[in-house]
């Protein structure tokens, strides 16, 4: 899958619109949002001139994001191709990161708009949106990864290689994620011993168990085997796991599990008070950070870098 330059500039070009679905997605939610509040007329004098002229924009408008968010949900991603061209050198490289940037990316698209569905109907606005979205995005991220090859008919290889979690999450990331699941049992003792608190302990229990299950599907990628490949291709597989188990696993895993954590910090403010709001809070928005630079894997900022050299 090599590209020269014209059909890389080709490929941006088409990416112009592509790569702002987000931010155009969210001003979207915003004006829908806003025109649920503009009051209708519904008796004999029906909606004024400006009133229809709100809803249609907002027709308009919904109209573009169902498109947005439909190809999203249909796994058009014409932004795999360009990070795995930056990733990998040679065609049989490129080709296997791009069809794992897609299954990984979209199943985390479907997750999130499951969880903002959820929100916006399950909970009728009432839920916090941020744990419906991370949520649904730590989900999807699990279950990219359950993804399983069939094996082809005939003799078969296995590389006696072994792997562990440690030899692909870097170091920063495991401390976060030990760090989140420390205070997540804290908090849950707290709540057990504290008066009032049964908040607290049902809430750092469940962020508890979101990184639990986080660490038990990144055994499943590190250990899971591997056919005998050439050196290239295991390179690419290495990459893979790599960021499946760091960007795709631990980080969903540590921002859902925090907003956990923040609602269940909640639950101590009749023993702590204040204290228990700003840390609550503090965690809140560490996670809305710690989400905003891994959102869809945090890659798309290296497709403006250099091509990887083609071999």
């Amino acid at each position: 899958m090599s590209c020269d330059n014209g059909t890389v500039k080709e490929m941006k070009a088409k990416l112009g619109w592509s790569r702002r679905t987000g931010i155009i997605t969210t001003l979207i939610s915003v004006v829908v949002l806003i025109g649920f509040l503009v009051p209708a007329r519904t008796g004999d004098e029906g909606l004024t001139a400006p009133q229809l002229g709100v809803l249609a924009v907002l027709v308009v408008l919904l109209l573009i994001g169902a498109t947005l968010i439909g190809a999203r949900l249909a796994g058009v991603d014409p932004e795999a191709q360009l990070i795995a061209n930056r990733l990998m050198t040679n065609s049989e490289q490129r080709r296997l990161m791009t069809r794992w940037l897609q299954r990984t990316r979209w199943a985390r698209n479907v997750g999130g708009y499951a969880g903002l569905t959820w929100w916006l109907f399950g909970t009728s606005l009432r839920g916090d949106l941020l744990l419906c979205g991370f949520g649904g995005i730590a989900l999807g991220s699990m279950a990219a990864q359950l993804h399983h090859v069939r094996r082809r008919p005939g003799p078969r290889t296995a590389s006696l290689e072994r792997r562990s979690v440690s030899d692909y999450l870097n170091l920063a990331v495991r401390r976060r994620m030990i760090g989140v699941a420390v205070a997540s049992a804290v908090l849950a003792a707290a709540g057990l011993v504290l008066p009032d608190a049964q908040r607290a302990f049902r809430w750092g229990l469940t962020a508890l168990v979101v990184v639990a299950l986080a660490h038990a599907v990144q055994w499943r990628v590190a250990t899971r085997p591997r056919p005998a490949l050439a050196a290239d291709l295991t390179e690419a597989d290495d990459l893979a796991r790599g960021l499946a188990i760091g960007r795709g696993l631990a980080q969903p895993a540590v921002y859902c599990a925090l907003v956990m954590f923040a609602h269940g910090a909640g639950g101590l403010e009749p023993s702590l008070g204040w204290l228990a709001v700003l840390i609550g809070m503090a965690a809140w928005l560490y996670a809305l950070a710690a989400w905003w630079g891994n959102r869809r894997l945090g890659l798309d900022r290296i497709i403006d870098q250099p091509l990887a050299a083609t071999t």
